[in-house]
């Protein structure tokens, strides 16, 4: 798994990123299919791979399959390891090229908890009956099982008890 997350560091225009899917696309699918020890060792690779290529991403043509595959695989990754800087720029893509790429209703919760940004207590408050609704929602019609889900709800907790936690620290 760390040869795709090496190759994907070497990539430097959108002609070979865009290549790159295409050649490894089944192997992408197993990256964002992996265990989390898996995905943690290669982290700090994806993260700087999401901040520093964010506008290779951007530049690909998301009328094709592969391409739009590959954002929400980046999205999901992004997610499900709690990278919450990389986020904001991935839905900026998204919603620039809202016409072609849907997000299923675990990858809107996940996003929703930190993009826009909450800036108080009832800000994230507000957003939890949404969030749940999502997630549950997803459980029942969306995903084979419930464990992406309770990633999305708990990293959803994380960023709110580290957002609230120097408010009620004292």
């Amino acid at each position: 798994m760390s040869d795709i997350i090496e190759k994907l560091q070497g990539i430097d225009s959108v002609e070979s990123l865009s290549s790159f899917i295409v050649e490894n696309m089944a192997a992408l699918y197993d990256l964002c299919n992996a265990e989390w020890d898996t995905l943690c060792a290669g982290r700090e690779e994806l993260e700087s791979f999401f901040l520093f290529k964010h506008s290779l991403i951007a530049k690909l043509d998301f009328t094709d399959q592969d391409n739009r595959a590959f954002l929400l695989i980046c999205l999901d990754l992004s997610q499900r390891l709690n990278l919450l800087s990389v986020i904001p720029h991935l839905v900026r893509v998204v919603n620039k090229h809202s016409e072609h790429i849907h997000l299923n209703k675990r990858l809107t919760a996940g996003i929703s908890y930190i993009h826009p940004r909450p800036r108080t207590a009832d800000d994230i408050i507000e957003k939890y009956s949404h969030i749940c609704n999502l997630l549950q929602e997803a459980i029942e019609t969306e995903e084979d099982n419930n464990q992406k889900c309770l990633v999305t709800f708990l990293n959803y907790y994380s960023a709110a008890v580290d957002q609230l936690s120097d408010q009620y620290a004292n």
